[in-house]
């Protein structure tokens, strides 16, 4: 024991507060989670701990310090069993890779789940992403650059000109290229750990969509055409087959971003919840669409607004992945405003009575 290297975690910070009567309150800083741990300490049991930096062993420290073995052990096993310190160790090449990553894990960790728990999940997954548009291409960038195992990515169109503003991995050599072979190509170049499914295929039902989401991890809707409202349902029906996890990303318009549901089957609220219940597009309730225009069916965006819409979906896609958190769009939708940097969230609830997840449908379910 005495030849161990401990160190305090990663992302975790301290700070130090001096007492009367020679006492310090030491607190340790969770940065991803911002959970604080704190306690009184001597001088002694300080300086020891100034001494946890993957340098000194134990042996080196009770000599230095002149403790005695037992009293410096018992300091140890209490700052271990509260997360604050780890034995040292050497980081895989893979680990180095995902260090950072690692250490944002490593605020969420529990005895029984590490923080190497949370990224092999990640590189267990299989995610299936519909559409590599404005959303979908910055999404993907994400997940890949998180290192998810394998990612299905559905879209039927070629690059255009127009694409090159508002989404990530083309270039203008791309032009003419089919969306999804792009994709694998640039994704590699970033992790060739991940291995990059590209479909070129126009889905326009769930039974087009059912071969490639029955064995996936999550489903990820990012595409508008013909209609955002279209492929969601083609999206929830196709998913609700298998029970598979869905995230149904909103879109955006102008400077307004649409934060979509995170939809887990039989547990949370779904699109149909959302639907029936009378809160889509309620002040348009009776309208019928008119597109005049181009830009009005194309609606305006920017890259700034494409990524950061996307980014808030692949945070949902990795707290589904993971569970170090519960997703924060569960039997919820929301509408972000870019100009005021002010989020508008909406609950929706789970309707008992929901043509896809209610109660009858579950029971039509069963008898067939």
């Amino acid at each position: 024991m005495k030849d161990k290297i401990f160190v305090v975690r990663d992302a975790v910070s301290l700070f130090l507060k001096k007492q009367a009567r020679s006492k310090y309150i030491l607190a340790f800083l969770f940065q991803s989670s911002r959970i604080l741990a704190s306690f009184e300490v001597s001088p002694l049991a300080l300086e020891c701990v100034k001494l946890l930096d993957g340098n000194h062993s134990l042996g080196q420290i009770a000599r230095m310090k002149k403790i005695t073995q037992k009293n410096l052990l018992r300091l140890i096993h209490y700052l271990e069993s509260e997360n604050l310190i780890e034995e040292r160790w050497e980081r895989t090449k893979e680990e180095l890779r995902y260090s950072r990553q690692l250490n944002f894990f490593a605020s969420f960790e529990e005895r029984e789940i590490k923080r190497e728990n949370f990224q092999k999940k990640i590189e267990d997954a299989r995610v299936v992403v519909l559409g590599a548009g404005g959303i979908g291409t910055w999404l993907i960038e994400s997940l890949v650059r998180s290192g998810v195992g394998q990612i299905t990515v559905i879209d039927p169109d070629v690059i255009a000109l127009s694409n090159l503003s508002r989404q990530t991995f083309f270039t203008e050599k791309d032009i003419g290229k089919a969306k999804v072979e792009i994709v694998k190509k640039h994704a590699a170049a970033i992790n060739s750990m991940v291995k990059i499914k590209p479909v070129q295929r126009l889905i326009v039902s769930p039974r087009d969509l059912r071969p490639f989401v029955k064995n996936a991890t999550l489903v990820i809707n990012c595409s508008d055409y013909p209609d955002v409202s279209v492929t969601n349902d083609i999206v929830s029906r196709a998913c609700f087959t298998y029970g598979i996890p869905h995230i149904l990303c909103g879109g955006y318009a102008g400077h307004l971003s649409f934060v979509g549901q995170t939809v887990i089957p039989h547990q949370s609220s779904c699109w149909r919840c959302y639907v029936e219940g009378g809160i889509y597009e309620r002040g348009l309730n009776g309208f019928t669409h008119m597109a005049i225009t181009r830009s009005s069916v194309e609606g305006g965006t920017l890259a700034a607004i494409a990524s950061m819409t996307a980014n808030i979906h692949a945070l949902e896609a990795l707290k589904v992945i993971t569970g170090y958190a519960e997703p924060a769009m569960l039997n919820a939708k929301a509408e972000w405003d870019f100009l005021s940097l002010s989020l508008t969230k909406i609950t929706v609830s789970k309707n008992k009575y929901c043509s896809l997840c209610g109660e009858n449908a579950q029971k039509r379910r069963i008898r067939k």
